[in-house]
């Protein structure tokens, strides 16, 4: 948008800035990355909602027993009645019954008298890969290896575990950090490339069988006192299983795997493994995760409440999937509003070329914009200099482009 800007104010038309900063790569990895960020916050908030789920296991955190009566007393303070209690949601489907996908509900203290937030040790723990062993007694001597260099937002790694009969799995995970302050939300996601995938050439180590068809999701959004938490995992069973063994499987794992989880995490913010790690912050990801952490208030404000999963039996304590498609600064929903021609006669004289004008809603006209609520501006950056460049209204001539440009990332 920058760019687009600039060419505006050197005299070219509007329409062919924006029109260039469409076509630009940067701006179409960007846009693609942004809608796998929806439907897949979507995909797993909207399992509330399908049928064939089972509630596996429940069980109570023992944060007692891991940082003291202390931190029990405040954890209940923070995150409120039950807050300590966590679900895991169980489906099989697919032809064979071998698809096996889980949620995992949970609610944590956001911990910020530290001076840490619990979402910066949280993520820690699958972010500094050599350390996973602290945690995840599934990886192996070979560990977690990465194929490319460490970056902020997205990594290829191979993982090699140890899984049920003694089997060795050698997986490679396409991994991606999205970090979105206007919500207080955080999203990664982990997805198992096929072994054709050109990019899993390398071979495995020996013993080890290269597989697939395994894919992670931690969704965490952040509140004034209390963080929610959701994990999803879905993978291929080696053989159909009846649901009572799948039950009792996924009991014995899954309480163990979320105390250790747990205890790597309050660790790491009173200086454990990982504390040094964050506080060095080489590639800025607990800086971002702290912009995160601190919208929290804010963004519970705004929603005016608090979501709550413990205080439930079913997975009815989600947010709507409307938490993260329906946000106001959505570059997905701009971008498809910028594809619909029925808005644009809202704005534009006849004859007139208006390139953004589709961002504003059919019933809207300029006199109502320019009375609207300053604090959730219903039209763009553009639509503005659509206005301005045509002189229809001099009376908000002041608001210049370069002015929204260069404001907040709100008003960006």
């Amino acid at each position: 948008f920058r760019a687009a800007a600039a060419l505006f104010h050197r005299g070219k038309r509007g329409e062919e800035a924006l029109a260039q900063l469409r076509r630009d790569p940067a701006y179409i990895e960007t846009l693609a990355l942004m809608k796998k960020l929806e439907d897949e916050v979507s995909e797993v908030l909207e399992a509330r909602s399908e049928k064939g789920w089972w509630l596996a296991t429940r069980f109570q955190l023992n944060v007692e027993a891991i940082a003291g009566v202390a931190a029990q007393v405040e954890w209940e303070h923070d995150v409120g009645e039950e807050g300590d209690i966590v679900q895991v949601f169980a489906k099989v489907s697919g032809r064979n019954r071998r698809d096996l996908e889980l949620r995992v509900l949970w609610e944590t203290s956001a911990v910020e008298s530290s001076g840490m937030s619990f979402l910066q040790a949280y993520v820690s723990l699958w972010q500094e890969f050599d350390l996973s062993y602290t945690w995840n007694t599934s990886i192996t001597k070979y560990g977690i290896k990465l194929l490319l260099p460490q970056a902020r937002d997205s990594n290829l790694l191979e993982e090699c575990t140890s899984g049920p009969f003694r089997r060795r799995n050698s997986q490679i995970f396409e991994e991606h950090n999205y970090f979105v302050p206007e919500e207080g939300l955080f999203y990664h996601s982990q997805v198992s490339l096929n072994p054709n995938d050109p990019r899993c050439k390398q071979e495995p180590p020996a013993g080890y069988t290269r597989q697939d068809g395994t894919t992670r999701r931690n969704l965490i959004i952040c509140q004034a006192s209390s963080n929610i938490m959701v994990h999803a995992v879905s993978m291929k069973l080696p053989c159909r299983l009846p649901r009572f063994v799948l039950q009792r499987l996924i009991e014995r794992s899954a309480k163990a795997t979320v105390h250790r989880m747990l205890r790597s995490g309050l660790e790491a913010l009173v200086g454990g493994h990982h504390n040094h790690r964050i506080e060095a912050d080489r590639l800025g990801i607990y800086s971002a995760l702290e912009r995160v952490a601190a919208a929290g208030a804010k963004c519970e404000e705004k929603r005016g409440r608090k979501f709550r999963l413990g205080a439930e039996t079913s997975m009815d304590g989600l947010p709507h999937p409307s938490i993260i498609r329906e946000r106001a600064h959505s570059l997905v929903a701009l971008e498809a509003a910028m594809d619909t021609e029925d808005a644009v006669a809202a704005v534009k004289p006849p004859g007139a070329q208006s390139f953004i004008g589709q961002a504003l809603r059919p019933e809207w006209h300029v006199e109502q914009v320019i009375q609207s609520n300053a604090h959730e501006p219903p039209i763009s950056a553009f639509d503005l200099s659509y206005v301005i460049a045509k002189g229809d209204h001099p009376q908000i001539a002041d608001l210049s482009l370069h002015r929204c440009i260069e404001g907040s990332a709100d008003q960006r």
